[in-house]
């Protein structure tokens, strides 16, 4: 087994990724003559399709067996890879599949990985919740603390996405050609669209200690993607430096690791922030926020929208459209006048 480092140098700083990755990770599932039956119960049981061989899942997926024999192979270019620059100056390496295995993918999760069940604390990339969902359980506490997984997707390897389909009753042949169409490298890769719904499939165990940890020192808990929020009153902030320790542990023993430089520690009498939320009261977009995308568009209009494309992200209209959408969620009035000014802009630039 190797080990390959993703060292990625941005303004000074220093991402590092570390991907554990062995041969049957990631070669071709038709490389290899696997045996394994699927667990009929077990995949009713779930509500999941029956797949005991590959024109099963092409057909499935909607493609032929001979096309899905190319897009497991990931040796073929199945991805475009770039970095995309993050707010702290960093970089965070995306593995964005190219669209034919995107289609695949979607199906995969539409049709197999939607329907699973999730932990109650998982609100990130989960039907029927959001960010709003996430940041309310939070409101009034007297103290806050987030903590950051660490390369939440990437920290996921091949071998545990194998196991998981396994799990869920299908052959290790199966389980390990659907491993092969949403892994990249041995790990599940930044930009997929499958990769949120896994991780926090994979990550259901260590919410379930998460939670009954809260519990047991009078918290709150829930997880939005790789943003893990606490909360409680006095009795959980005196406690809350044992309480930090005890979180590491489990998520060490879980497979993954904290980014420590996110650690926050918020008490009721200064600003409390859950995933860009104000919760002190209500959950409601910070006046810094609301300020920042005001200055955007009305730059935007003058300007053209790329040219307030400080991070370089490959889809900035887009991407700025979601943000307002989300603002809108919360805030309608607000969001609707955002929404005019992106449409300004765009109207002005088009062509």
């Amino acid at each position: 087994m190797g080990l390959i480092i993703y060292a990625i140098l941005s303004r000074g700083k220093i991402d590092a990724v570390a991907i554990r990755r062995s041969r049957k990770d990631y070669r071709s599932p038709f490389l290899f003559r696997r045996a394994g039956r699927p667990d009929a119960g077990k995949l009713a049981s779930r509500g999941l399709p029956v797949l005991g061989n590959v024109n099963e899942v092409a057909a499935l997926l909607g493609v032929s067996p001979k096309q899905l024999r190319w897009l497991s192979v990931a040796d073929f270019g199945h991805y475009h890879s770039f970095l995309l620059e993050k707010k702290s100056g960093a970089a965070r390496l995306i593995d964005a599949p190219k669209p034919q295995l995107k289609a695949a993918q979607r199906k995969i999760y539409e049709l197999l990985l939607k329907k699973q069940p999730l932990h109650p604390a998982a609100h990130g990339f989960c039907p029927g919740k959001n960010v709003r969902d996430h940041a309310a359980r939070h409101c009034g506490k007297q103290t806050v603390l987030g903590m950051d997984v660490a390369n939440f997707c990437p920290s996921v390897s091949a071998r545990r996405v194998c196991g998981l389909f396994k799990s869920w009753g299908y052959g290790e042949d199966v389980a390990l050609l659907l491993t092969t169409l949403t892994t990249y490298n041995g790990h599940l890769p930044q930009g997929a669209p499958t990769s949120p719904a896994l991780a926090n499939l994979v990550f259901t165990h260590a919410d379930a200690r998460l939670a009954g940890l809260a519990r047991r020192f009078g918290a709150e808990y829930s997880r939005y993607a790789d943003d893990m929020t606490f909360s409680g009153g006095q009795a959980f902030q005196r406690k809350l430096s044992a309480f930090s320790k005890a979180v590491q542990g489990i998520v060490k023993e879980e497979g993954f690791a904290l980014n420590h430089n996110k650690t926050r520690q918020m008490r009721h009498g200064r600003r409390q922030v859950v995933t860009g939320l104000v919760v002190n009261e209500t959950p409601h977009v910070s006046r810094r926020m609301r300020r920042r995308m005001r200055a955007i568009l009305h730059n935007a209009q003058r300007k053209g929208l790329e040219a307030q494309n400080r991070f370089k992200h490959p889809r900035f209209a887009e991407h700025l459209r979601g943000r307002i959408a989300w603002i809108t969620s919360l805030h309608p009035r607000l969001g609707g006048r955002l929404l005019e000014g992106w449409k300004a802009a765009r109207a002005r630039f088009a062509g």
